[in-house]
């Protein structure tokens, strides 16, 4: 059982899912078995929080051993997770913060997997931030995509524009009003009969 105190009103889901990568593994099964508490009260649906409320999580064993992150390195300054698909950034800080003092970098979206750095010291902190203001971090992502690609290697200019009500995002040949202009190279690694492996820089993050 982990009981979490709200920091602001939100709802019960964005809570979950900000704050407790199982309880976001969960939500189904937790809702329609009541396993989740609210100041003391049994919820079966989503409902607002308000500053300050308690939230009870009651997971089996089974559910805590599902991981949420790998820990890949860590120092006295640094720490590297390889965080799974499904899960939040910002709930995988949120569990790291309940086992000592880190800094939040940067974040991946919620279905990708890849590489999270966090910082243990201000000076380390400061340090990242820089780092990833000055777009001295480059980032790489690895895909298999169905089908073959018409050339090994290509640069791609593109422009996104996000629609954040509809968690949408659209890509435009040209510009279009409220988009940002996007720099993606691939390579190609492996080809295989129906699908391809690439590694892809993402130039503009």
């Amino acid at each position: 059982m982990l009981e979490l105190i709200c920091d602001k009103e939100q709802s019960l889901k964005i809570f979950t899912e900000n704050n407790y990568a199982q309880g976001s593994f969960f939500w189904f099964p937790l809702l329609k078995a009541k396993e989740i508490k609210v100041n003391g009260v049994r919820v079966s649906k989503d409902v607002r929080l308000k500053k300050g409320d308690k939230v009870s999580y009651y997971t089996t064993q089974k559910q805590e051993n599902k991981p949420a992150f790998y820990e890949v390195y860590k120092d006295e300054n640094f720490l590297i997770v390889d965080k799974e698909s499904g899960v939040n950034s910002e709930a995988v800080f949120a569990a790291l913060s309940r086992r000592q003092e880190c800094y939040f970098i940067h974040r991946l979206d919620r279905n990708t997997k890849g590489l999270l750095t966090f910082a243990l010291t201000k000076s380390a902190e400061a340090a990242l931030v820089q780092a990833f203001k000055t777009k001295n971090v480059e980032k790489k992502y690895y895909a298999l995509c169905l089908g073959s690609f018409s050339c090994d290697r290509e640069v791609l200019n593109a422009y996104l524009k996000k629609d954040n009500e509809k968690a949408l995002v659209k890509l435009y040949d040209t510009q279009v009003q409220g988009s940002e202009k996007i720099i993606t190279e691939y390579q190609v690694l492996e080809k295989r009969e129906t699908e391809t492996k690439v590694e892809v820089t993402l130039h503009t993050g």
